[in-house]
């Protein structure tokens, strides 16, 4: 897990998944692209924002406290990585 300030690239529209179950329901989503501080060339990561921290609003350039979780998963001899926002707090205005 990554911890820190990040300056927000870019901010897609919120959407509703279906859950994959017996109950069905819904959740929310959104897409991230978070830039580390310190430059143009640093490192950017495409994140999932699922659930409560999907309804937040992000705008380019705005700077969050993010919490990123990297995950690996196998499915048919394929190896699929998730980039995952845990905790975001936007900490300008």
């Amino acid at each position: 897990m990554v911890k820190g300030i990040f300056k927000v690239v870019s901010c897609s529209d919120v959407f509703t998944l279906q859950k994959n179950s017996e109950n069905g329901g819904h959740f929310k989503k959104r897409t991230l692209v978070l830039q580390e501080l310190g430059g143009q060339y640093e490192d950017k990561f495409v994140c999932s924002c699922l659930g409560n921290n999907a309804e937040c609003a992000f705008y380019e350039n705005d700077l969050v406290y993010a919490a990123i979780r990297f995950t690996t998963s196998n499915h048919e001899g394929k190896t699929y990585q998730d980039v995952l926002v845990t905790e975001v707090f936007k900490i300008n205005n």
